[in-house]
């Protein structure tokens, strides 16, 4: 069985609250996985944080994506975003360090850059990764 599947069956696509810390625990292990085979399941993990709509995931996140040039690939710049645009622009600019280099202001950017190509609604969104990964949940 596929790593993706298992992770699948274990939450779902769109995962209880309780299991946030967990997926976000297991994303950080993927992001430093040297051995990793492919990207599939550290896009599903940041799948499954955007699925919760919080901004402050969206470090995580483009942690994952900023992690290799495949996984800049894998991992869309939507998923950045599971909280909206513009809440996680706020969340960044209000409580993150934006000095030159960190994270934050990397991502900050990164997200000023694509503002006209983020439009997809979070619904519709969700609802290609369940057709994507062949689940209702």
């Amino acid at each position: 069985m596929e790593e993706e599947e298992i992770l699948l069956e274990r939450y779902g696509l769109e995962p209880a609250e309780k299991d946030r810390e967990e997926i976000g625990e297991r994303l950080r292990r993927e992001i430093g996985d040297a051995n990793r085979k492919d990207n599939e399941a550290m896009k599903l993990l940041c799948v499954l944080l955007y699925s919760f709509g919080r901004p402050e995931d969206a470090l995580t996140i483009w942690a994952a994506k900023s992690s290799g040039f495949d996984a800049g690939i894998a991992v869309e710049s939507e998923l950045l975003i599971g909280a909206g645009l513009d809440d996680t622009m706020l969340y960044l600019l209000e409580g993150e360090d934006l000095t030159e280099g960190a994270p934050a202001a990397a991502l900050l950017r990164h997200l000023e850059g694509l503002q006209e190509a983020l439009l997809t609604p979070r619904g519709e969104l969700l609802a290609f990764y369940r057709n994507y990964y062949g689940t209702d949940s």
